[in-house]
């Protein structure tokens, strides 16, 4: 038993990585895949091709059934689908707002001639103002939304009270046929 004990050692011994070297490793793997994928999106022809080829492993991968389109799930897989969505688009709505304002607040580098320059000073108010009108139609349509909601659920309780009554009616009116006859 000692004689194997040593010899799983000395297997381990052969080829002893540390922890530090492991991570060298892969930090140079990334870095190279990462060189490799800059290099490729900057080839258009590469790039093209390569989008090809995800497309057509996305198509293989959904005929295999690998990949389930959101109308194959049941209900709680969509919800989690829809959800991870709307995350998503909230996040590159964030990025794209944080972006153009970046873009806003960074002076350019290129002096901008005069009469541009006031053009954009122009329309900035139109645009408010557009954004205004549009804020308050939109106020309008769900004020009006909620009225009509309102009077859809007073219709539909009024009905419901004529139901019971004209139910109570018939009862009335069964009981006191059953009476006579």
């Amino acid at each position: 038993m000692a004689k194997k004990k040593n010899c799983v050692e000395n297997k381990r011994k052969k080829n002893p990585i540390s922890k530090n070297e492991m991570k060298k490793k892969k930090e140079k793997t990334k870095e190279c895949m990462r060189k490799l994928r800059e290099s490729i999106r900057n080839d258009p022809q590469k790039y093209e091709e390569q989008k090809r080829k995800e497309r057509e492993r996305y198509y293989a991968r959904k005929k295999a059934g690998k990949i389930k389109g959101i109308h194959e799930m049941g209900n709680q897989d969509q919800r989690k689908v829809r959800k991870s969505w709307r995350e998503r688009s909230k996040k590159y709505c964030l990025k794209k707002k944080c972006n153009k304002k970046l873009e806003d607040n960074t002076p350019s580098t290129n002096p901008v001639p005069g009469p541009s320059r006031d053009n954009t000073i122009c329309r900035r108010p139109q645009l408010e103002v557009g954004k205004r009108k549009r804020r308050k139609n939109t106020q309008h349509l769900k004020n009006e939304m909620n009225k009509l909601k309102k009077q859809l659920q007073n219709a539909m309780t009024r009905i419901g009270k004529y139901r019971q009554k004209l139910h109570r009616l018939k009862k009335k009116q069964q009981k006191f046929t059953k009476e006579k006859g």
